[in-house]
């Protein structure tokens, strides 16, 4: 017997974080995402370890930096914060974890993600739910 998904897990990226986030991809299984702000910061990180979640200074140095991409598993609630300018990639007890790993485990992810930076921007718009 399957046991059911939780529903919160399945839900959107909140009307009010949306507009400080820059979402990358949204499917039934991931959510994946730059924090714009502290306060998104937060969302994206919920239930982690990250200091970049619930600390706004540290969460603006490394957004001085570069942008830093969350991936939320929708399906088992699962994050982790890929930092591309520093190479640093964290699961969510905030230890650092092989990217090329990740990526291995994740090839329908890889190709998502690589389908929606290709796609013509109408097109990636309309996935994205604007």
């Amino acid at each position: 017997m399957t046991t059911p998904v939780p529903l919160l897990l399945l839900a959107r990226v909140p009307v009010d974080i949306r507009p400080e986030s820059l979402v990358l991809l949204e499917t039934d299984e991931w959510l994946v995402g730059v924090p714009l702000t502290p306060w998104a910061a937060a969302w994206w990180g919920s239930f982690t370890q990250w200091c970049t979640a619930i600390d706004d200074g540290a969460f603006w140095s490394s957004h001085r930096q570069g942008p830093l991409i969350v991936f939320r598993h929708r399906v088992s609630s699962y994050r982790w914060q890929l930092h591309p300018v520093t190479g640093e990639f964290r699961d969510c007890r905030n230890r650092r974890v092989s990217w090329r790993g990740f990526v291995g485990r994740e090839p329908v992810l890889v190709a998502a993600l690589a389908s929606a930076f290709h796609a013509p921007l109408s097109e990636r718009q309309g996935r994205l739910g604007r």
